[in-house]
């Protein structure tokens, strides 16, 4: 958990069947704050978690880290160098274990 805002943020993807043909929500929390920010996605690809990244940085500022699951869209090379370029600790949890994602789980 974070101890000021910006610090930490937890990231997941989750399927939302009413929100067809965008069924896929990215869901970004401030550990700190508890700030949440959502956004709708037609799929769960690098991309889409960039394009919420982004929008979500405009709302909220930079945050020093993001932790995520082991998800393709956060484990995938472009991920990886778009979190460098915006000087961002990406971390991930676990396989299998919820736990080290427990706020956004």
């Amino acid at each position: 958990r974070g101890l000021k805002p910006n610090q930490i943020w937890q990231t997941d993807f989750t399927w939302y069947e009413p929100f067809k043909p965008r069924p896929w929500l990215a869901v970004s929390i401030d550990t700190c704050s508890g700030a949440i920010i959502a956004t709708i996605h037609r799929t769960t690809k690098s991309r889409e978690a960039r394009r919420h990244w982004t929008l979500a940085i405009s709302v909220l500022g930079v945050p020093k880290q993001i932790k995520t699951d082991n998800g393709a869209a956060f484990t995938a090379k472009t991920t990886q160098e778009w979190c460098e370029r915006w000087e961002i600790q990406l971390k991930h949890g676990i396989p299998y274990n919820s736990t080290g994602q427990a706020i956004i789980e």
